[in-house]
């Protein structure tokens, strides 16, 4: 399409409006166009397909034709316009008004969002400071006894009594104030683990020193946070039984405990626990150097980016905060009362990351930074070498999915533009 005009608005860096005018030929040629197409599809009582005069089509369809001759119209000059001013939208654009009548020019106007042309500035010769934690043998000693808590095994106790550090496999019913059974909250051989808190307040201390099938009564009241919201801070009964008395025996520190979690000696052991401990002290000190990095970008580049981006990833981190709500238990209601909170705090969220994804980009083709093939199949490699409890085939075939392989070759570019502004900064280590 030739005969039209087109005046484009710069919003801001990243939002156009374009306002087009095209020629009264052009709406003409393209009635025409359609009124035929129309004509020729047409089925009307006492003609056959196709044979209607132009004249009856024009009386019957002109709505029709009004809306498809504006569509036409703006779907093709909009792709012209956009091919030969070389724009590159994110989103589809967005028809904000127009004005169609046939055989007059036809003046429309659109909205639509690009990508933000950005120089990173300022992320060269950068002053970092890297505090890295000492791993002591007090560090060692709680990850080993950490490790034994974790293999504790549970044995029939031999106190006729429930101790405070005991676990005992309990029946209980829960009722409310009006007697009335909460079914959901009652459970049968159910661990209750003594040392630890539980859901159901009072529930520790009205067992303890009770006898093995003793039957007691708890009145308690539940919290006003309490994750069903119906009964939260009502006072509730709680009818319970001890089936079994549990105590706990921790395993002994010595060559067998280490061989049980495959190790030769409880030197080797210890050993890995340390350099266990370290590679997670060296990682944090590098996670919060990249948040250092992070934070100077952020101000150094200020940086105007795609709503529409924000808004897709806004929607993603609420989703996964309320899916892991769900997983945690959290009742509906909850979840649903704290989604106006979460959204905000999603949302600048997802701007900062967006922000931060379009600069660290900028980087990468200010220095060249690509991902090779071989990086690709490196991490792959990694990733399957990692997982040794899942098959080969399927976890490759999990990893090549589409959406995977753009989020691996995702991570290992931005690993490489860290290490390049690492590599270029000006590091002190502090030991701490």
């Amino acid at each position: 399409m030739k005969n039209y005009n087109i005046n484009i608005k710069e919003l801001n860096p990243c939002k156009l409006q374009l306002d087009f005018d095209i020629a009264q030929d052009e709406v003409v040629s393209e009635t025409e166009k359609v009124y035929l197409n129309l004509q020729k599809n047409a089925k009307i009582q006492g003609f056959r397909t196709g044979k209607a005069p132009m004249d009856i089509i024009k009386a019957k369809y002109s709505p029709v034709a009004k809306e498809h001759v504006a569509e036409n119209l703006m779907r093709e000059v909009m792709s012209a316009a956009l091919k030969e001013k070389n724009i590159v939208p994110i989103t589809l654009p967005r028809v904000d008004k127009f004005e169609f009548e046939f055989n007059k020019p036809f003046k429309f106007s659109a909205t639509l969002e690009k990508n933000p042309e950005i120089t990173a500035r300022d992320y060269k010769s950068l002053k970092l400071k890297k505090q890295i934690k000492a791993v002591t043998e007090n560090d060692v000693q709680k990850s080993i006894t950490e490790l034994q808590k974790y293999n504790t095994r549970l044995v029939e106790s031999k106190s006729d009594k429930v101790r405070k550090d005991d676990c005992a496999i309990a029946t209980y019913q829960v009722f409310s104030a009006d007697g009335d059974e909460i079914k959901e909250l009652s459970a049968e051989n159910q661990l209750i683990d003594l040392s630890s808190e539980q859901l159901l307040p009072g529930i520790v201390d009205g067992i303890i020193n009770a006898d093995k099938n003793e039957a007691r009564e708890i009145k308690t009241k539940l919290p006003q946070d309490f994750p069903k919201k119906d009964i939260a801070g009502k006072d509730v009964t709680i009818k319970i039984t001890i089936n079994e008395i549990k105590e706990k025996v921790l395993p002994e520190l010595n060559d067998n405990f280490a061989k049980d979690l495959g190790y030769q000696t409880f030197a080797e052991l210890k050993t890995k626990v340390k350099e266990s401990l370290e590679a997670k002290t060296e990682e944090q000190a590098k996670q919060k150097l990249e948040e250092e990095i992070n934070e100077h970008l952020l101000k150094s580049n200020t940086i105007t980016v795609p709503e529409s981006l924000v808004e897709e990833q806004a929607q993603y981190l609420l989703s996964v905060l309320m899916e892991k709500g769900q997983r945690m238990g959290i009742a509906p209601e909850i979840i649903e009362n704290q989604k106006s909170n979460n959204t905000e705090k999603c949302r600048n969220k997802a701007e900062t990351q967006v922000k931060l994804l379009y600069i660290l980009n900028a980087i990468a083709k200010q220095e060249n930074i690509t991902v090779t093939q071989d990086e690709i199949n490196q991490k792959k490699e990694e990733i399957v070498n990692s997982n040794p409890n899942h098959r080969k085939e399927d976890l490759t075939q999990l990893i090549e999915t589409q959406e995977n392989m753009d989020r691996l070759i995702s991570h290992i570019k931005s690993d490489k533009i860290y290490k390049f502004i690492l590599d270029n900064a000006k590091i002190t280590v502090k030991h701490v």
